[in-house]
């Protein structure tokens, strides 16, 4: 503006308008700079750390079919899992054979195992300490399933196990299992 034609005060204000309006092209410029180096490294740069594996816990219900011993039985039980680890605790509703009426006994699994993959789909391996009270057993065995995540948190799973058993009062007694469990479960979130 000449200062000559305007008053002093308009020429003061117009030169800090400029100012200012040059600052800001400045900034942005350098803000222009900053992102096309930005793109230029990405390529070259670390993806971002994964956030930390939540945590889940998971009561279930479960059907078991003993296929050997052509037995079957239900019970409800809780797994928690977290990343690629999973642990279940179940208790099933078992009839001892031999009686009339039928007298019903419970048996106890601990599970533990791997969750692999990702997905809406895993397969799970691991295994199973069982627990039979009312026969005096206990037995170990092998197991592989598959998790399938459902809407709205429901998760059904399969498990086919192995097991080896031993009747207490008679060592000299083992048997050998082939069993199926089907489920469903629903996941809740720990915080």
């Amino acid at each position: 503006m000449d200062e000559v034609r305007f008053l002093p005060e308009l020429v003061a204000l117009a030169e800090a308008i400029r100012q200012r309006v040059d600052t800001e092209r400045e900034y942005a410029r350098r803000e222009a700079e900053r992102e096309r180096r930005l793109q230029e490294e990405a390529p070259r740069r670390l993806p971002p750390a994964a956030p930390a594996t939540m945590a889940w816990v998971r009561p279930e219900v479960h059907g078991l079919v003993e296929a050997l011993g052509s037995q079957w039985t239900v019970g409800v039980g809780l797994a928690y899992h977290q990343g690629w680890l999973e642990a279940s605790a179940r208790a099933l509703l078992n009839s001892d054979p031999g009686f009339s009426p039928p007298r019903f006994s419970p048996t106890f699994h601990l599970q533990g195992g791997l969750l692999l993959g990702k997905g809406a789909l895993r397969p799970h391996l691991g295994l199973r300490a069982i627990l039979v009270p009312g026969m005096a057993s206990y037995g170990v065995g092998a197991v592989a399933g598959l998790r399938w995540a459902l809407p709205a948190s429901f998760v059904a799973l399969v498990d086919v196990g192995a097991e080896y058993c031993i009747i207490v009062p008679n060592h000299d007694y083992r048997c050998a299992a082939l069993t199926a469990q089907a489920g469903l479960g629903f996941d809740l979130h720990l915080p």
